[in-house]
């Protein structure tokens, strides 16, 4: 399948039914990927919920004096740094979850574009937890398209923000350097200047999603989206290549 090409271009039907069937393939891959890191994910809850468990006990002990201050000191200093290390890699957990759930969302929605015959305006399709059918317009199913990469890249940039704070807290423990070789290590002159990009780029996303009311379709060409830009799990690439790109860039992806 030619990942360039125009969806709105693939006339003939059994062209349709493979793009269809390979998207339908990804779904499957991507759900079983998630399967594995929420595993992952409950074992560093359960990890977390340990750590949380200690400190309390600490923290009780110093409250009646079993502990002194400054031995106590040093103990916080120690459970504050196993907490947020768990911390950062739950949510770096959590973007690779949500990540790849947004993908599955836009993998639907062209799974829908493709299940309508070429020319068509609308399609039935049945929703997987209740079954029902429903009448959906092609309209419909680009705005919804457009809607998940404007919500996918404001949750990266969300996570993204909270990383970076609770890294800067990481980094920031007195008395307890954070080794260079460290997966969370970061300086925090490199981090604040992210954390300032973040906030920008969601100023700009804010404007963008006041600009539409939730109507895509009328900022953005449709019929220039290629099968790529439904299988692209990079919600940051598409928010710039859709939203923020020239015409001419918009353009030259169907080419």
């Amino acid at each position: 399948m030619n990942e360039n090409m125009a969806v709105e271009a693939i006339q003939d039907p059994i062209e349709r039914k493979i793009a269809y069937e390979s998207a339908r393939g990804k779904i499957g891959l991507l759900e079983e990927t998630m399967s594995e890191m929420n595993s992952q994910k409950q074992q560093i809850e359960r990890l977390l919920s340990e750590e949380l468990n200690s400190y309390e006990v600490d923290f009780n002990k110093n409250q009646e004096r079993e502990i002194s201050h400054p031995e106590f000191a040093k103990i916080d200093q120690e459970h504050r740094h196993k907490i947020d290390q768990l911390n950062l890699k739950k949510l770096s957990l959590e973007r690779e979850i949500e990540s790849r759930r947004n993908t599955i969302q836009r993998l639907w929605c062209l799974c829908w574009l493709l299940k309508m015959p070429y020319g068509a305006k609308e399609v039935k399709v049945t929703r997987n937890d209740t079954g029902e059918k429903l009448t959906v317009s092609r309209e419909d199913v680009y705005n919804k398209y457009f809607r998940i990469v404007m919500n996918s890249e404001k949750s990266r940039l969300i996570n993204e923000q909270s990383f970076l704070r609770l890294q800067l807290d990481f980094n920031n423990i007195p008395e307890f350097l954070v080794h260079p070789e460290n997966e969370f290590y970061a300086e925090n002159f490199s981090t604040s200047e992210k954390l300032a990009s973040v906030k920008d780029q969601l100023e700009v996303l804010h404007d963008y999603e006041r600009q539409a009311k939730g109507k895509y379709t009328g900022m953005i060409d449709c019929s220039s989206l290629v099968i790529g830009d439904f299988m692209n799990d990079n919600s940051e690439h598409l928010f710039n290549q859709l939203f923020l790109g020239s015409e001419e860039d918009k353009k030259g992806r169907a080419m």
